[in-house]
């Protein structure tokens, strides 16, 4: 199974949305959910449960039907601990759990399958409290390079 990666935001989201959660005090039996509306019309919705420590986050198009659905596992201060993938359909796709440096900053990602077979990880290296690079891994832990554009027009077309 060839998995694609995606972006690392939500991650980033979720370390910050952690940190607020822990900022606020008592939690207890407060559901916080932040809708976004997007141009296409398509929606994502983020639910925290801080008493069952989850979170789940929901990509739904601009007619209501899920596209992928996301459950965050949290610790006692709601940082995400790891992550649970699912298609629209409810199947789960992948699994990926963080590691976090001392400062809290998620600093690896690694996803498996659902069967627990590695497909890769995602290091994020950090200069101080400024993210620096992101670097992705396959299976094997080769890097896997960026590719570069290949500029305007289309490459098969030659002139």
């Amino acid at each position: 199974m060839r998995i694609r990666f995606l972006p690392f935001s939500l991650a980033i989201l979720f370390a910050s949305v952690g940190c607020a959660l822990a900022q606020d005090g008592d939690t207890s039996g407060v559901l916080k959910t932040t809708v976004q509306l997007y141009q296409d019309g398509s929606k994502s919705t983020i639910s925290v449960d801080p008493d069952q420590r989850t979170a789940e986050e929901t990509l739904t198009n601009p007619k209501g039907v899920l596209l992928k659905k996301t459950t965050y596992l949290l610790d006692e201060r709601n940082f995400a601990l790891a992550a649970i993938h699912y298609d629209g359909k409810g199947n789960i796709r992948y699994k990926e759990t963080y590691q976090r440096d001392g400062a809290d900053h998620i600093v690896e990602s690694t996803f498996k399958s659902v069967t627990g077979q590695p497909l890769g990880k995602r290091v994020f290296v950090y200069r101080g409290n400024q993210l620096a690079r992101v670097e992705d891994y396959d299976a094997q832990g080769n890097r896997i390079l960026p590719t570069k554009p290949t500029g305007p027009g289309r490459p098969d077309k030659h002139k």
